[in-house]
This record gives C-alpha cells, structure tokens and sequence, in this order.
C-alpha cells in the first residue's frame, strides 16, 4: 500500500474467500484512523460502542443502520 489512506473514504469489498486474514497490528494501525472503534483481544472483531439520549434516538438509529445494511 502507498501512504495511508483515510478509510471514512473508502468502501468495503467482499473477498471471494483464499484472501489471508489481516493481521492484528494491521487491524490495528487502521483503526487508529477511525476514532471510537475497537479490536477485540483476538483481533478477529471490532466494535463501537453508541449511547443515545432516550428510546426513539435509540430505534431511530437502528433503523437507519438497518436501512444502510440492506
């Protein structure tokens, strides 16, 4: 790869599977350009945490992430 990139640019493209997993410090250095998500202890998961001021921000949120997912 040449230079970082800002990952809040780019798109995800499924692999067709023989493709080796990522290392966890490559996980990792790409995180760090994305604030508020974490690598789990194995490497294998990341996760951010949300917290919202009452239930219809909550489900609104949900929604909308449900929408981009599909």
């Amino acid at each position: 790869m040449t230079g970082v990139c800002d990952l809040t640019e780019r798109h995800c493209e499924p692999c067709e599977g023989g493709v080796e997993p990522m290392t966890t410090e490559r996980a990792q250095a790409l995180l760090d350009q994305v604030p508020g998500w974490k690598l789990s202890d194995d490497g294998r998961i990341i996760s951010r945490r949300f917290e919202f001021k009452g239930f219809y921000r909550t489900v609104s949120f949900i929604n909308a992430m449900a929408w981009i997912a599909n």
